[in-house]
């Protein structure tokens, strides 16, 4: 970890950085802006890089490319915030894997899959989170874009977000909820069924939920509060 930490402090707008195909601890990045895009990405791409969390304040232009992002919970918390991006601009996560608890609750995910506040430009495309209590979370914002991204196993939210100015929520499944501990995790899903258009300023929604294995819509698509 400490030799990503190095790259990233010497590291200029257009830079690509080759993590080993290993486990990373948790990835903490204050106050770093490039002129242009820094990507991580693992150095095998056959196999991810994978990181037991972020917490990235004050960042412009950083991309995870490929990447994994793991959680385990300690204790029976289900909201705590385990990746967290503050107060940053155009941030990128691409074909990422977020993958939270269903263990120490069996059934029931914890953790957030990403946490989003007061950040502009953000892009999700291509990525699939699993197991987590909210999935992807945006507080504030302007300019957000999700794209063919894939929600399972989210027992609060999907996508959640609140005083948001522009967010596209393209091509994206949200199947699989679950609120009740002890379900399994082969029970059968139902039809699919278009999510409803959410309240926000220029929102544009065209993803799609299905219902649980009880026939219960999940009433947890995309909102604005």
């Amino acid at each position: 970890m400490q030799e990503l930490v190095d790259a990233l402090a010497v590291a200029v707008g257009g830079d690509l950085i080759l993590c080993a195909p290993e486990q990373f601890g948790k990835l903490t990045l204050r106050g770093k802006s490039y002129t242009s895009d820094v990507v991580i990405t693992s150095a095998d791409r056959e196999v991810e890089s994978a990181f037991d969390g972020l917490d990235l304040r004050n960042v412009e232009h950083l991309v995870f490319d490929g990447v994994r992002i793991n959680y385990w919970a300690q204790g029976d918390v289900t909201e705590v915030l385990t990746n967290v991006i503050t107060n940053s601009k155009f941030i990128k996560f691409i074909n990422c894997s977020l993958v939270g608890d269903l263990e120490a609750k069996p059934g029931y995910g914890l953790g957030t899959g990403l946490h989003f506040t007061n950040t502009d430009d953000v892009t999700i495309d291509r990525c699939a989170f699993g197991k987590w209590y909210a999935g992807l979370v945006f507080s504030g914002g302007q300019r957000l874009l999700i794209n063919g991204c894939e929600f399972t196993w989210c027992n609060k939210s999907g996508i959640s977000f609140s005083g948001v100015d522009g967010l596209t929520s393209d091509r994206s499944w949200i199947y699989q909820f679950h609120t009740e501990p002890g379900v399994t995790r082969d029970d059968p899903i139902y039809d699919d069924i278009q999510d409803k258009s959410p309240f926000g300023t220029n929102i544009t929604d065209t993803n799609t939920m299905r219902d649980d294995a009880q026939g219960r819509p999940p009433g947890v698509g995309p909102r604005n509060a």
